[in-house]
This record gives C-alpha cells, sequence and structure tokens, in this order.
C-alpha cells in the first residue's frame, strides 16, 4: 500500500515524533511510504527519519507553513498514492483542498483537545467543511475527540459524521526509553548533585514552559536544575522568562536533540506544564523512562497522568514546586511514583497504535460495496439497524441515511459508520418532499453506492425515486407495514400510487410477512417478484436480552398490585392501533371486574392519528388504566413480566415486534386479524385472534383470558418456543445477510 504523510515540519514536536516513529514501522509491514514537509529545514527528527527509514521520500516543499502554492504541489504529490494522512492544520486543509482534484483516501489525526482557530467562527465553517472531506478522523485520546465532536457541533451538524471518527491512543516505544542509558550531565555542563527536572516539547505558547521556569526558580539554587529540550519561536519570550526570575544558572537550554531517550533517564523529574494537550508522547516517553511524571492537570494530560504519576493546578508554580520538592526530599514516595508511572508506560507501547493505524487502512483499501441503510426517521435506525452494523461493516461500507435525530448520530459515533441527515416529513408535504427528493439525488450522485435499501414509507418512495435516478444498481425496499389497506377515497389512491411507484423504481422487494406481500400482489401495486425472508419478521428477538430474570421480577413485584389481573399494551397510542376499542372494552370489563388492570406503555401522537377525546380523557380519569409513557431497557421489560395478558387491537401492522417481544416474555397475546399479527399469533395456541375494529369481540377475548385460567396458562406456556423457533434474531438477520450476498 502506498500511504503518504503530510506534516507542517519535523521539528521537535509530538506529531512530528509520532510519525518519524511509525515510518519504519509501517515500512516493516510492507508500505511503500512518502512524508510531505511544508518547512524542509533541516532537523534532528529529519536526519533521524532519513536514518532510519532510508526507503521513505521526504517531499521538501519550501520554508513556510502557509504558502497556497502547495496546495498545487500537493496535487502532482498526491497521485502517486493510495492513501494521504496529514497531521496539523494547515496539511489538514490544503490536502483536503486538493483532493477535490485527486480523489484519493483521507486520514488526519487530531493531535491536540484545542487551538487558536477553534475560537474564530470563521474557521469553525471551514473546518466543518474541511472535516467532511476525510474518510477517517482519528483523534490521540478520548477527549481530544469529545472535544473536536463538540467543536464541530456533529450532535447537531450530522454531515460532519465520517466513516471513521475514533480514537487510537498515542505509543512510544517503551523498550527504547526504559533501556536507555543516561548521558552524562558533565557533557551538558550539568552537576550530579543537582535534582534535575526535565521537559520535552516545542517552544510554543501551548507547552506553558513559564510555569515550570517560575517553579524552578523558587527553589534552592545549588540543589534543583531544569533542563529544557526543544526550540520554536518562543525561545526569546523564555530566555528573558529566565532572566526575570534570575534563574540563568538553574535553567538549561538544550535545543533540539535526537538523545532525548538518554536525557530523559539522566533527569530525575519529567514535567509538562502545558496548558492543553492532545495525549503527549513526552507524557509517555517520560513514564517510559521510569521516572516520575508531573503534570498540569489539563485535557490530554489529566487522562494519563491521574492516578499514576502527579497533577498540578493549571498555572500553579507554587503548587508544582512543593511537588518537585517532595520528590527530592522522600525517595520512598518517589519510587512509589515512578514505578506507578512505568506500569502506565506499558500501556501505550507503540506497537499497539501502529497495528490500530494498519487496520484503519486495511479497512479504506478493501474493496467493500457501499450500501446506504435509510429510514425516514432517526428513531428508525436504533430500532431497525444498529444492531445490524456490526456485521454489515465487516463486508460493506455502510451509510446511515434518515432524517435528523439523535439516534443516528449515537449509532454513527458507536459504530465508526457514516451518517448522512435528510430532512423527511412522515405525512404528504409535496414543496418538503421535493426539497428532500433533490437532496437525495445529489447525496447518491456523491456517494456512487452499490445498493440502497430503505424502510419506512417515505424514505421508501424519495429514496427509491432518487436511487432510480442516479442509476443505482441495487435498489431494495422493505415493506414493513401497508397504510392504504385501512384508508378510503383519494387518500386511499394517493397512498397505493405512492407505494406502486416506490415499486416500480425498486429492483428488489422484501415485504415483512406474507400479509404484506399477498395485499401487494392482490391489489395490483407489482407483479415484481417479492422476497419474504425467513418466517417474515426483519428485526428478530434477542432471547438472552428478552427473559424473565430475578432482578426483573423484582421490579415487576413493585409495578404489580397483588390480585389484580393485568392487561398490557405497548406501542404507540393512536387511534390506528385500536386504543379507542382496547380502552372501551377495558371499561366495561372493569365496570364488572373490579379486579382488572391496563396498563398502556407508548408516547401519545397528537399530530397523526390521535386517540377521540373520549378515549384521552377515559385514560386521564380512570383509576385502573395507568399511561405510563416510553420505557425502555429493564423498565419495560419489567411491565412484561407484571402483566398477565398482552392486547395488541391494531388496525393494520407490518410485523409487530411488541408482539414478539411479549411472546418471548412468556405472555399470551390478543391480536387482530390482521397483517404480521396473525403470522405470530396462532389461533388457541400462543394467543386469540380477532376482528380488527371490533370492540365486543375485543372484550370478549379479554374476558375469556382473565377467566379461563387454564387456556391461558396453556397458551404462556408456548408463548417463548413458538417464538424462539421462527424469530430468534441471529436466525433473522442470517436471512437479511444471505439475501446480501446473493443481490451483490
Amino acid at each position: 500500500m502506498r500511504i503518504l504523510h503530510v506534516i507542517t515540519s519535523l521539528q521537535t514536536g509530538g506529531a512530528e515524533t509520532l510519525v518519524v516513529n511509525m515510518m519504519p514501522r509501517f515500512r516493516a509491514l510492507g508500505h511503500e511510504l512518502g512524508v510531505v514537509v511544508f518547512n524542509a529545514n533541516r532537523t534532528p527528527l529529519m536526519e533521524r527519519l532519513e536514518r532510519e527509514c532510508p526507503d521513505c521520500r521526504i517531499y521538501r516543499l519550501g520554508t513556510s507553513y502557509y504558502n497556497p502554492w502547495y496546495i498545487v504541489k500537493l496535487m502532482g504529490i498526491m497521485r502517486k498514492y493510495d492513501i494521504v494522512h496529514t497531521h496539523n492544520s494547515s496539511p489538514q486543509l490544503f490536502v483536503a483542498i486538493a483532493n477535490l482534484i485527486c480523489r484519493k483516501k483521507l486520514v488526519t489525526t487530531e493531535h491536540s483537545t484545542n487551538n487558536r482557530k477553534r475560537e474564530h467562527p470563521v474557521f469553525t465553517f471551514v473546518d466543518k467543511w474541511m472535516y467532511r472531506q476525510y474518510d477517517s478522523v482519528i483523534c490521540i485520546s478520548d477527549i481530544a475527540e469529545s472535544k473536536l465532536r463538540e467543536y464541530l457541533h456533529v450532535k447537531q451538524c450530522r454531515s460532519v459524521s465520517r466513516q471513521h471518527f475514533c480514537t487510537i491512543n498515542n505509543g512510544v516505544d517503551v523498550a527504547v526509553f526504559h533501556n536507555a542509558q543516561p548521558i552524562d550531565r558533565k557533557s551538558i555542563g550539568s552537576s550530579d548533585s543537582r535534582f534535575v527536572t526535565v521537559m520535552v516539547a516545542g517552544f510554543r505558547v501551548a507547552k506553558d514552559q513559564d510555569t515550570l521556569i517560575r517553579a524552578i526558580a523558587s527553589l534552592p539554587k545549588d540543589r534543583f536544575e531544569l533542563w529544557l529540550v526543544g526550540d520554536g519561536i518562543r525561545r526569546p519570550e523564555l530566555e528573558q522568562c529566565i532572566r526575570d526570575v534570575q534563574a540563568e544558572e538553574q535553567v538549561r537550554l538544550l535545543g533540539l536533540r535526537t538523545d532525548v531517550p538518554r536525557i530523559l533517564k539522566a533527569a530525575d523529574v519529567v514535567v509538562m506544564s502545558s496548558h492543553w494537550e492532545g495525549l503527549s508522547l513526552s507524557n509517555i516517553e517520560g513514564m517510559s523512562a521510569g521516572k516520575p511524571f508531573v503534570a498540569s492537570n489539563v485535557n490530554g494530560l489529566r487522562e494519563v497522568t491521574d492516578g499514576y504519576g502527579l497533577l498540578f493546578p493549571h498555572g500553579d508554580a507554587a503548587a508544582l514546586a512543593d511537588i518537585i520538592k517532595r520528590l527530592h526530599d522522600d525517595r520512598l514516595y518517589y519510587e512509589l511514583v515512578a514505578k506507578r508511572c512505568y506500569e502506565r508506560a506499558q500501556q501505550f507501547d507503540i506497537q499497539k497504535m501502529v497495528e490500530a493505524y494498519h487496520e484503519i487502512y486495511e479497512e479504506m483499501q478493501k474493496d467493500k460495496p457501499k450500501i446506504i441503510r435509510a429510514c425516514t426517521v432517526s428513531l428508525s435506525i436504533k430500532y431497525f439497524v444498529e444492531g445490524l452494523l456490526p456485521e454489515l461493516k465487516r463486508k460493506y461500507e455502510v451509510v446511515l441515511l434518515s432524517s435528523p435525530g439523535i439516534e443516528m448520530d449515537e449509532a454513527v459515533a458507536r459504530h465508526s459508520v457514516k451518517g448522512i441527515a435528510v430532512p423527511m416529513e412522515r405525512h404528504i408535504s409535496l414543496v418538503k418532499d421535493g426539497k428532500a427528493l433533490v437532496k437525495l439525488i445529489r447525496v447518491f450522485r456523491k456517494e456512487r453506492p452499490q445498493m440502497v435499501h430503505s424502510m419506512t414509507p417515505k424514505a421508501g418512495l424519495l429514496c427509491m425515486m432518487a436511487s432510480w435516478f442516479c442509476r443505482v444498481p441495487v435498489r431494495v425496499h422493505t415493506f414493513t407495514g401497508l397504510v392504504w389497506p385501512t384508508a378510503t377515497g383519494l387518500k386511499r389512491r394517493i397512498l397505493m400510487t405512492t407505494d406502486w411507484l416506490t415499486c416500480a423504481c425498486a429492483t428488489h422487494i422484501i415485504p415483512e410477512g406474507e400479509g404484506v406481500k399477498n395485499d401487494l400482489l392482490d391489489n395490483g401495486i407489482t407483479k415484481k417478484p417479492l422476497k419474504v425472508l425467513g418466517y417474515g419478521n426483519i428485526r428478530g428477538i434477542d432471547l438472552e436480552y428478552f427473559k424473565i430474570s430475578e432482578e426483573i421480577n423484582r421490579k415487576s413485584e413493585k409495578l404489580a398490585t397483588a390480585g389484580l389481573f393485568v392487561f398490557l399494551f405497548v406501542g404507540r397510542i393512536v387511534g390506528d392501533k385500536g386504543i379507542n376499542e382496547l380502552v372501551e372494552a377495558f371499561q366495561r370489563l372493569n365496570d364488572k371486574n373490579k379486579n382488572t388492570q391496563l396498563i398502556l406503555v407508548g408516547w401519545f401522537e397528537k399530530e397523526l392519528d390521535p386517540v377521540s377525546e373520549k378515549t384521552q380523557k377515559t385514560i386521564n380519569d380512570h383509576p385502573c388504566i395507568h399511561a405510563v409513557g416510553t420505557k425502555e431497557g429493564d423498565d419495560l421489560l419489567a411491565y412484561y413480566a407484571a402483566a398477565d395478558c398482552f392486547v395488541f387491537p391494531s388496525y393494520r401492522e407490518g410485523f409487530p415486534n411488541t408482539v414478539m417481544e411479549a411472546g418471548a416474555m412468556g405472555l399470551p397475546s390478543i391480536v387482530t386479524d390482521i397483517n404480521g399479527s396473525r403470522e405470530i399469533i396462532i389461533q388457541g395456541e400462543n394467543g386469540v385472534i380477532i376482528p380488527p375494529k371490533d370492540e365486543q369481540a375485543l372484550y370478549d377475548a379479554m374476558l375469556r383470558m382473565m377467566t379461563d385460567s387454564e387456556g391461558r396458562q396453556h397458551m404462556a406456556g408456548k408463548a417463548r418456543q413458538m417464538i424462539a423457533d421462527r424469530f430468534e434474531q441471529g436466525f433473522v438477520r442470517k436471512c437479511l445477510f444471505d439475501f446480501y450476498d446473493e443481490i451483490l
């Protein structure tokens, strides 16, 4: 693989040292390497790179950091490589611009938790564009990633989220530092009698050597000494600071050095007094040398040092001086801190870091088919798609697409996939639908996926039209339910036409169950072959999750009142879920049987098909009806465990997951004779099937469940196994993966 690294210079610094450390190791893995240096002044690090990795080609662009002409030069160089990996701000931007022409795979490493440009709104706008150009954004610590996401407003600005947005901790060759032979102190004019503190860092604002200089100056001059390794634009300021505190006899400026391991080994304490860091290599190097490490309590230093080395308040020279003095005075304390620091350093060995980078390079170079999984709303990504991502990522480059929402943001962050937000309305809105269609066409033209797979009605219509227009080779839509069978008049005709258009634009159609399949064929929506996967359901049930445990039983006991027969509904509380009939039937039942209770788990929708005013008032006022809102996790499981019967009198469904969840929890169900429900429930075996919109039939079924304990126990006894036999999640997912293998 041909890999090009682009960096501002090879002066002393964490990013610069990282690049030089990695090159020979990447070469050993068989990669062809190049390094572009903006400021090509010769430095010890550049000489070391030439010596340790002679096969690495070094491109020296000039002596400036921000010359726009470099963009043109980069275009010519980048064409020779497969992957371009940038470090520092100006290379990040210049390479992103050059790549508009070169179209290479781009990686960048974010080396800090902060920089001055983040304080200016104009740079924020530029940075959001810039990071969108990268296929992989790697941060050197968790806090660096967190700060970058916060800066870019990733949760609000979803288009910034990329295929890889992850953390790879910096690493060093621990053995090199631990086994180094200390330099002879006399060679740099020092004395063995002095207690030496050392700091290795470029002379830049962020490093704040000033605080350390003031700390050393406050300590006895005959016993304490400071070595500053590095150079940079602040050298005159630091020299003035040394004079101001009269520390000329205590502070030695050692300049740029190639023998840093030996210097660290010869010192007594290693300090980083920075204003901010990403994840400091000097931090880990100092610990690797087996010396106590002392750092300012700031982002990027705190994460590595806390609990192992010692932290002092940012900018507090007196507190820093106290720590150095105690390490000098208390030998047992000194040795304890040094031991902890070395143990911590071993967690950051460079080989682990190189392997992580190599894995990302390999993933980027795999010729994986790109697939876009699309849903109308972000919540559907969480429920229908997120669980598939670990397996899908092994074979495909996965892109998520939905309306903006936190659920997609979280899935993108957890699984390091790309997320694209396109606002889509669930109801008919010609203007907004037209805008969404145009945006989708732009997205598909840019992404060039091998397949677009949509779910839910509006995403299906718009994504299938857009992907047909863009000639995406494989266009799949899953019908999770049909709206028009329960509609009438003009609305029914419009809805049927939109489904016809969805099918016309798709190359493959997956109906969720035989009922949906029959409705599509019998009503002339399509004549294309339809593929029902497995037994119809597309999500499956995690039987290890949906089971009753001791903890769930304890929680359920707090929800149920002894002696009450509990009916449970889980889902959206709207008219077409049969809530009006359910509340009326329960009210009649409760009038004659006071030992009954109805629990409604879910949210009320006020805009799309709300329940009747009468039903709403009954829910609010009835003492035995409890609307408890949306529940998730163990709270939801506890409600299933507390119930005696699950009731789901919906008018229409694709394949209702809550009916399967209830069955997995051992509940018998009352469902209506509609698509999906009648494929989960077998009459008299694991539940009862009644006609939809039939309040009397619902009342009779609820009464039977309550009074026929033998029949109810028979159905409850079969409920879980009937779900396990047909809808276990691993089996359902395998059916989808096999289908993808077949069509791709």
